[in-house]
């Protein structure tokens, strides 16, 4: 609710009575929240690509390396770099997902978020990452 007051004056000057305008705002809070929160989300899907364009870098660098440091190795050695680029391999996928973000929805049944991730609890006065 948003309430004004507002003195009512006699002639003389003298305050005789008051005005009272009560108005609810629920909606404008609602319409607040909401494109707080959509800012949020599109702070995060930005987040989450500029993340992968900077792990995308070294990421390719690591494979490259490794993809030549498997032509002087033994067949030992070879096997350990072929874990290697699987888990680089996996990691790409990730990171290209992640580029891919343009655009973070909550539901309802959301699955349990860590705090950090949890925009209702990390954004909460009082919160450590408030």
């Amino acid at each position: 609710m948003s309430v004004t007051v507002s003195p009512i004056r006699g002639a003389g000057g003298r305050i005789v009575g008051a005005s009272l305008i009560a108005r609810d705002i629920t909606h404008r809070k609602e319409a607040d929240a909401a494109i707080r929160e959509r800012d949020t989300l599109r702070y995060v899907a930005s987040l989450a690509a500029a993340a992968a364009h900077e792990i995308n870098n070294p990421l390719a660098a690591v494979m490259g390396q490794a993809e030549l440091l498997a032509d002087e190795v033994d067949a030992k050695g070879r096997g350990r770099i072929d874990e290697i680029l699987k888990a680089v391999s996996r990691i790409q996928e990730t990171v290209t997902r992640m580029e891919r973000v343009t655009r973070i929805e909550l539901t309802e049944e959301a699955q349990y978020l860590p705090e950090m991730l949890d925009l209702s609890r990390s954004s909460a006065p009082g919160s450590p990452l408030h």
